[in-house]
């Protein structure tokens, strides 16, 4: 018996998903459970399964194309199977009657639609948008539609930066003590854990400790009141070719530099390879933003919405520093915490930095 296969909700937040890669071309068979197509959401990419044995009788959406959660997608049936009943009821589109004569006047291609009204219905605005945007001369220059990751980054940034009442304080780190920990713990980290011993691995124990003296930086705003997290699952930005991802590591603060530098060796390769699972990207609380391997001296990043903060991490330059009225070379970074107005002031984030200053200045407290 023939079934269809439709877009899943595969989150909370999700509405859409991008058809990235068909596993199966029509008419090859296919076993239950078997990998049958790759869809990505705003967070991540899933392989979705075969619902039964069968034959994929047919494709109905192609590859990089967006379609809403329950969207038909694709049949899977019997070879030959009359699937002409299923085929009608993947055409049935929701649309006002006024919206409906308006398409077909403009000869709008209904399925490429995605309906503003209740439920997705299609209405006339829908149908209006459509054509004036064929209707307008194109721009000179490539035109990039975003789906997917970059999608979302673009909407909860763009969110972000209109609700959330953003401001920074900066500090340097001098480091000389940090890179002398790294040189001296990452034979024994890389022999228990198989993974090399990053300053991020650092950073992000550091940030972790800090953050259990200072819980408000742990918090999320949420309908006026402030929303204090037990946990500490830090996220941590990783640069992909579909974009920036984010995944967490959940209670870092209880683990070793051994075991974060593993957890972020497995999170790197799975971000490249786009197999990083929901709960890979889910439940973060604090995120940790590096750009200091990109010779960037300091920047000042956009809140990861619903997080109180988020700390930038410059490049490493030898500075001249004074101690005892005496004139030092010595490696410094820049620091930055970016906070929300609503839950953090600048007092409290400078005691914060303070605090991370002090770990990274006399790191006897890491092991690894």
């Amino acid at each position: 018996m023939a079934i269809e296969v439709i877009m899943p909700k595969l989150g909370e937040t999700m509405e859409e998903g991008t058809v990235t890669l068909w596993l199966k071309k029509e008419g090859e068979s296919i076993k239950k459970g078997e990998g049958l197509l790759e869809i990505m959401t705003e967070k991540a990419t899933y392989e979705i399964e075969a619902p039964q044995d069968g034959v994929l009788l047919r494709i109905l959406v192609g590859e990089n194309e967006v379609r809403p959660i329950g969207h038909f997608l694709a049949v899977v049936g019997e070879k030959n199977e009359d699937i002409s009943d299923l085929l009608s009821q993947a055409r049935r589109i929701k649309i006002s009657p006024a919206a409906k004569r308006l398409a077909e006047e403009e000869g709008v291609d209904l399925s490429r639609i995605k309906g503003s009204g209740p439920e997705g219905r299609i209405v006339r605005d829908d149908i209006l948008k459509t054509v004036r945007e064929k209707k307008e001369p194109p721009p000179k220059g490539k035109l990039v539609t975003l789906t997917g990751i970059k999608k979302l980054t673009a909407e909860r940034m763009s969110e972000s930066f209109k609700t959330v009442p953003h401001f920074s304080v900066s500090m340097d780190v001098e480091m000389r003590s940090v890179l002398d920990l790294v040189k001296k713990m990452a034979p024994e980290v890389e022999r228990k854990f198989s993974a090399p011993l990053s300053l991020t691995a650092v950073l992000i124990k550091g940030a972790s400790k800090a953050l259990r003296d200072h819980p408000l930086l742990n918090s999320r705003f949420v309908e006026g009141k402030i929303n204090l997290i037990e946990d500490i699952n830090i996220s941590v930005a990783v640069a992909t070719e579909e974009g920036l991802v984010v995944p967490v590591i959940h209670k870092a603060d209880g683990m070793s530099l051994g075991e974060i530098s593993s957890t972020l060796k497995e999170f790197t390769d799975k971000a490249r390879k786009g197999r990083l699972s929901l709960e890979d990207v889910s439940g973060g609380t604090f995120t940790v933003s590096n750009l200091g391997m990109f010779g960037v001296d300091s920047f000042i990043p956009i809140i990861n919405p619903p997080q109180a903060a988020i700390l930038a991490v410059g490049g490493m330059k030898d500075r001249p520093v004074v101690r005892g009225g005496k004139v030092a070379v010595t490696p410094v970074v820049s620091l930055t915490l970016v906070g929300d107005h609503r839950i953090l002031d600048g007092v409290l984030v400078a005691a914060f930095l303070k605090k991370v200053k002090g770990l990274f200045e006399n790191p006897t407290i890491f092991n690894p």
